[in-house]
């Protein structure tokens, strides 16, 4: 996971104000490709929704030399013989946050730790467009008089070929104070000034440090380009302790990724016949039934499972093994705020 993370720095590009803009300006198929540390990197934009943007990792030896959308999409269909990482990762983009991280090379998700997660912290960060006299020029400044130095702009490459004449727009950021190696580094983030809807950059620069170890360069670029993994593996769903009843009402535990959404609540009862819809509040990772809401829609003469169900991502769920019979708890003391149904 941490490999992929100096990379994240450079996946999430900035429109006028910020990189989480411009990434959302990207369409399914966009693509980078980079070189660093000795191996090589495509990342390739994935799925894009309204809340969130899955990206695609592919990390291999940096022997390894391809260009144009066909060669990386026969590296692709081959099954990118020689990867040694392959993943997709999610980002919620309104919380500017890492959701869900998947190894198809370990057949795994990976754990991530809060510092995997500092690279994230660029995401809602101002970008300051540079103006051409704080650009980078080429050659030695002059000792004296007028500097009428060319601007210097990275090279493009896109589909394979080489931009000629490419001009970047530049923009400058402050990583922020902590405790990283990043910590209140000024940093320049180059984009292509024609190409404005592409999501990514070409080069991220840390100007104020001779250690240029973060440093990263784009070797070639594009669009359009098919993956062979259509989906990003979701962790299911369950419930992670018994039922909890009390003179308020029913507390139900789950353990439920962030991502899923639209969570309903069913009761069922034995003949598993018309599951009855619930009203309910979230109180933490707990679902709370009140004793209301459960004397109005179940009969004290059948006995309940519960199934709460997520309808986005996609449609999955989890259901209780306990029986529950709806008993007078109202008129039940809460000593402990644990009892146990029949």
């Amino acid at each position: 996971m941490k490999k992929l993370l100096p990379l994240l720095l450079f996946t999430l590009p900035l429109s006028a104000f910020s990189m989480k803009e411009q990434l959302c300006k990207g369409q399914s198929g966009d693509f980078i490709v980079s070189e660093r540390d000795k191996r090589g990197e495509l990342l390739r934009l994935h799925t894009i929704t309204e809340d969130s943007v899955i990206l695609e990792e592919i990390v291999f030896p940096a022997t390894l030399k391809l260009k144009g959308v066909k060669a990386w999409q026969e590296f692709l269909k081959e099954g990118a013989p020689g990867h040694t990482s392959w993943t997709l990762l999610e980002i919620d983009i309104k919380n500017d946050t890492l959701l869900e991280c998947f190894s198809f090379t370990r057949s795994a998700w990976l754990e991530f730790q809060e510092s995997d997660l500092m690279l994230l912290k660029i995401l809602p960060l101002s970008l300051k467009p540079l103006s051409s006299y704080e650009r980078k020029r080429i050659g030695p400044p002059p000792t004296e008089g007028q500097d009428n130095r060319k601007i210097w702009n990275p090279e493009l490459f896109f589909d394979g070929l080489k931009k000629k004449g490419a001009n970047c727009n530049v923009y400058g950021f402050l990583y922020p104070k902590e405790s990283s190696p990043l910590s209140g580094k000024q940093f320049e983030i180059y984009y292509d000034a024609e190409n404005k809807e592409f999501p990514f950059p070409y080069l991220i620069r840390i100007t104020d440090d001779s250690n240029a170890s973060y440093n990263i360069r784009v070797t070639d670029s594009g669009r359009g380009l098919l993956t062979a993994l259509p989906e990003l593996p979701r962790r299911s769903m369950s419930f992670t302790k018994a039922k909890e009843v009390t003179n308020e009402g029913l507390f139900l535990h789950l353990s439920i990724p962030s991502y899923y959404k639209e969570l309903q609540i069913h009761a069922i009862d034995k003949d598993r016949e018309s599951p009855i819809l619930l009203s309910y509040t979230r109180k933490g990772e707990a679902f709370f039934i009140s004793q209301e809401e459960l004397h109005k829609k179940l009969s004290k003469e059948i006995g309940y499972t519960f199934k709460v169900s997520a309808l986005s991502p996609l449609l999955t769920s989890a259901e209780s093994k306990e029986t529950f019979f709806l008993g007078p708890y109202t008129q039940l003391p809460s000593k402990t705020g644990i009892l146990e149904s029949n």
